[in-house]
């Protein structure tokens, strides 16, 4: 009896092969050549993971046994020892778990992990079209589409949008006829180009000048809070995997509202999900001071504690408005 790629998979996944020990395979290796040892007793048909078509077969067939979650450690096993720089067809593998990992459901931070894949790819197979997919899939999710695939941009997400557009141009530059997951051809890539490129002209354009006049300027002064308080409702009622999202989109275009207790908030909630000590206690130490703050030391415990000077900043803080200290960790 072989030991076929469908066999080591559900071994890994559902230990059928638990009585011996079965190398973590590459899917450069023939696996259609028996292993040393006693067979499995049930026959498998092999599976070949050479193509986005071969991956999106095996996905159908095996999510409903194994789960997003199980396809995932399926493909983790499988990615051990990956070199996309000598193998292509390991740049696929790394994408397609990229992929599942943004789908996982037991983790919290999905985005973080498909970000270390991309970088891996980045390093080590920059030319590889597979590289620029994922580059374009994790832009894509920082900037969410409209139901008819459009997009509405706006001042905060026209860099991310300019970087999906780079991304874009390039994949299609190095592979005219790239066929992505699902339905994600070229053809489709092209018509979301279009769309994004159009959307970035209409932000591009000058606005008329009679639209700036009828704007009070008290109303362009409270544009901020107002967009604070969307964005911390958004993460409240956002799953991890979309506070995550949120919080880099801040990061990167700038807190709103820091002036006022909501954007502190927003920014100490966002310092919580992204580990970010340093504003983390930055946002902690002004909500204790203005009074909003009634659990200090929850929310410090929650904050990475590798600069002991910024617990001591907030334990004067809190002694200051007669509030006793939080402890070391």
């Amino acid at each position: 009896m072989k030991c076929t790629t469908t066999i080591i998979i559900l071994a890994i996944a559902l230990g059928a092969c638990a009585e011996r020990k079965i190398p973590v395979p590459t899917l450069s290796q023939d696996l259609s050549v028996a292993a040393q040892g006693q067979a499995p007793s049930i026959p498998l048909a092999p599976v070949k993971l050479k193509t986005q078509a071969d991956f999106d077969a095996f996905e159908m067939k095996s999510v409903g046994v194994l789960g997003i979650d199980g396809l995932v450690a399926v493909l983790r096993s499988l990615a051990q020892g990956a070199e996309p720089a000598e193998r292509p067809e390991d740049a696929l593998l790394l994408l397609r778990l990229a992929l599942l990992e943004l789908r996982a459901e037991s983790q919290d931070n999905n985005l973080q992990r498909a970000i270390a894949i991309a970088e891996q790819l980045n390093e080590e197979a920059p030319e590889s079209p597979h590289t620029t997919f994922l580059a374009v899939t994790i832009s894509g999710i920082l900037l969410r589409k409209s139901a008819d695939d459009t997009f509405e941009l706006n001042a905060r997400t026209a860099d991310v949008a300019r970087r999906l557009q780079e991304h874009l141009i390039s994949l299609l530059s190095r592979a005219p006829d790239y066929d992505g997951p699902g339905k994600r051809d070229a053809k489709k890539l092209r018509t979301e180009l279009a769309a994004l490129s159009g959307a970035l002209r209409d932000l591009d354009a000058p606005a008329p000048k009679s639209s700036e006049a009828s704007v009070p300027p008290a109303v362009r002064a409270n544009d901020g809070l107002v967009a604070a308080r969307r964005e911390l409702t958004r993460y409240e009622r956002g799953t991890d995997v979309e506070r995550v999202t949120l919080c880099r989109d801040q990061v990167v275009d700038g807190f709103p509202a820091l002036e006022h207790p909501v954007g502190q908030w927003l920014l100490l909630r966002c310092a919580v999900t992204l580990k970010l000590e340093e504003r983390g206690y930055e946002a902690l130490g002004k909500l204790v001071d203005a009074g909003e703050v009634g659990e200090a030391c929850r929310w410090s415990a929650m904050l990475p504690q590798e600069q002991p000077e910024r617990l001591a900043q907030l334990n004067q803080a809190l002694a200051a408005r007669n509030q006793g200290p939080c402890a070391a960790p």
